[in-house]
């Protein structure tokens, strides 16, 4: 379940958009392993019933400072946490009549896998040589934050282990040069830095 509202604006040099979003992940399915304490021999299934909240804003723009260069920028700032525990029976076709207990304390935590704030700013020069020849320049900065580690529920399925959040993975900027030709429509890139 998800919704949506958003503005947009188209000017003579500036184009800009703006949008909220909420979205309610249900029954979100994770991949569980199970090792037979018999043989050690894993055995993997999934597991269903999180629940998670993501709710945010996000926006990108462009101002056109001629015919030839222009500033673009976007930005995501959202919160996205699990809603409840994982809570439930696995069972595998390896293992028939076997049902074993998941009990995964994630009600709280934060969903992981990507950067939760990201922003990329930059710049992007098109200049014509002679015709059907042109150069281009386009350096960018990005910005990574709030960015968690994908959750392995196997490994919090036992009440003595660690159920706190775990780590996030320092922020971090990026920077991104691109720059080649343009010639007949047909595009080279010289170098991606």
């Amino acid at each position: 379940i998800s919704a949506e509202l958003g503005y947009g604006f188209n000017g003579k040099n500036t184009t800009l958009k703006l949008n909220a979003f909420i979205t309610w992940w249900k029954d979100k399915a994770f991949n569980f392993t199970y090792y037979e304490p018999n043989s050690f021999q894993a055995y993997q299934f999934n597991i269903y019933g999180a629940e998670a909240l993501h709710q945010g804003i996000e926006g990108e723009g462009q101002y056109r400072l001629s015919r030839n260069i222009s500033i673009d920028g976007m930005f995501s700032v959202s919160i996205n946490r699990w809603l409840n525990d994982v809570v439930g029976y696995g069972h595998h076709e390896a293992l028939p009549g076997v049902e074993v207990p998941v009990n995964a304390e994630i009600g709280g935590l934060y969903v992981g896998g990507y950067p939760m704030w990201k922003m990329n700013y930059g710049l992007n020069l098109n200049h014509e040589i002679f015709n059907g020849l042109s150069f281009y320049l386009s350096p960018n900065i990005s910005f990574n934050g709030m960015h968690y580690p994908h959750l392995n529920i196997s490994g919090r399925n036992d009440s003595s282990s660690d159920q706190s959040q775990p780590s996030a993975i320092p922020n971090y900027y990026l920077l991104n040069i691109q720059f080649g030709i343009n010639w007949n429509e047909v595009s080279l890139l010289i170098k991606n830095i």
